[in-house]
């Protein structure tokens, strides 16, 4: 899915979904995601610069931002410590 489209959805039938493009996420919005996503995994946010991971040049979409709390999180797990801003970044 393009990120230029929110997570604004409405369910039709069983198991149909439409999806309702509405433009680019804020900086606000992604900023409120990553806290949601961090969150769910039990991540610390203390240290963490929220408005430095929401204005990546990358316009990410909340399914790829989660993307990029779940690698994070395995990341840390993997080398036993806990999640740093860093792993939040890309080169």
């Amino acid at each position: 899915m393009p990120s230029r489209c929110s997570c604004g959805s409405a369910a039709q039938g069983p198991f149909a979904t439409i999806i309702l493009c509405t433009g680019f996420l804020t900086k606000k919005a992604r900023e409120e995601i990553f806290r949601i996503h961090m969150k769910k995994r039990g991540i610390d946010p203390s240290g963490i610069d929220f408005s430095l991971l929401a204005s990546s040049p990358k316009r990410l979409s909340g399914a790829e931002i989660e993307q990029v709390v779940n690698s994070a999180a395995f990341e840390a797990l993997a080398e036993k410590r806990p999640v740093v801003e860093q792993d939040f970044l890309w080169p």
